[in-house]
């Protein structure tokens, strides 16, 4: 009785660093939802705002600067090994820093407005060594101006989702279900606008523009069944016999082109290979190849191991062709260059054993 209890309010900060902690690694894995939804709740009292605000400001900026110092420390040693040299060349990274230093401010600044190129802004700024303190600065400003645009936002919204609530309390359930499909629809719509949906509808009408994964599916499952009703892991690789593995992977486009061009070489574009070597001297023999056999701008440089027409290039200058070399250093192919003005994709096949085949489909490209 002589000692009068005391309550401090350990509960209440424990509460908010508890808060603060969560919003704040929310950031982490998505910004825009966990900063909309606590500049909500600070502005209906559910979080007290400036718990709310720090705690967005630090998760999104700390992120920021692991981003950009992970690249710094760990984006030149894995350029050092030789699939980062294949990716790319000490000089194209210098044309990049050089590139960055003129733009890197106004990038920065873009970068945050922009959905989606946030993370490659930042990893390239590490990995070409943007000044540390230019970097963290300019993120702080901008991450500091975009929160207080998103709180002050909500505090003029908040009074009137509220009210509505109050009239309408049947629906309270409605708001937290619909923030995030419609943040993620925002997203979308910002990032591809009219023009995107447009190529993205055009794409999905044309199956070979489909991705990867979704297109090789049905190969995979006709590719799986196939081998188990045969008995045989390797029977697929018997269709298309001239080809390596039957054209399923690994197959060189040099040896099919040089086989095409023995039988029929009035309708195959004549072609040469460009073995790896240091980029100087692939330089020297690709100029080689060209006075040679009079090649003429343009024409087309492809890897010899590839598919989907990655890596292929259509070169109309000397310049194109160097930039092209200094980015690549695996076997390429040189061809000429068939205009056209039609190309088209023929289907055919021939069962074993009978003497003609058959065109099951022709595609206008």
């Amino acid at each position: 009785d002589a000692f009068p209890m005391i309550e401090l309010p350990f509960s209440a900060t424990e509460s908010a660093l508890t808060q603060g902690w969560v919003i704040g690694l929310a950031t982490w894995v998505q910004e825009d939802v966990p900063t909309i939804s606590a500049a909500l709740l600070a502005a209906g009292g559910g979080i007290h705002p400036a718990t709310a605000f720090i705690a967005c400001f630090l998760g999104i900026w700390l992120g920021d600067m692991a981003l950009y110092l992970v690249a710094r420390w760990l984006g030149r040693p894995l350029l050092a090994t030789r699939i980062g040299r294949r990716l790319a060349s000490a000089a194209a990274v210098g044309r990049s820093e050089a590139w960055f230093a003129e733009r890197g401010l106004w990038l920065l600044v873009v970068s945050r407005l922009i959905p989606g190129t946030r993370l490659p802004t930042y990893l390239a700024a590490g990995f070409l060594r943007v000044s540390f303190l230019q970097f963290s600065v300019v993120t702080a400003l901008t991450v500091a101006v975009w929160t207080t645009a998103i709180f002050a936002i909500a505090q003029i919204a908040a009074p009137l989702v509220e009210g509505w609530l109050t009239r309408q309390p049947a629906t309270r359930w409605i708001i937290p279900l619909t923030v995030l499909p419609t943040v993620v629809v925002l997203r979308w719509a910002w990032k591809g606008g009219i023009g995107g949906w447009r190529l993205r509808w055009k794409r999905w009408q044309q199956w070979e523009f489909w991705p990867a994964w979704l297109f090789y599916l049905p190969v995979v499952a006709r590719y799986i069944q196939l081998s188990i009703r045969h008995r045989g892991w390797t029977l697929p690789t018997a269709a298309n016999p001239g080809m390596t593995t039957g054209g399923l992977v690994g197959e060189s486009k040099f040896v099919t082109l040089l086989d095409l061009f023995r039988t029929s070489p009035e309708w195959t574009a004549e072609a040469w290979v460009l073995p790896e070597r240091p980029v100087p001297e692939r330089m020297a023999a690709l100029r080689r190849l060209i006075a040679l056999h009079s090649i003429t701008h343009p024409y087309i440089l492809k890897p010899d191991v590839g598919q989907r027409g990655v890596g292929v290039r259509l070169v109309r200058t000397q310049a194109d062709a160097d930039a092209y070399l200094s980015f690549t250093a695996e076997c390429l192919v040189v061809q000429r260059y068939a205009p056209g003005p039609f190309e088209a994709g023929i289907f055919y096949y021939r069962i074993p054993g009978e003497d003609r085949g058959r065109i099951f489909a022709i595609r206008r490209r």
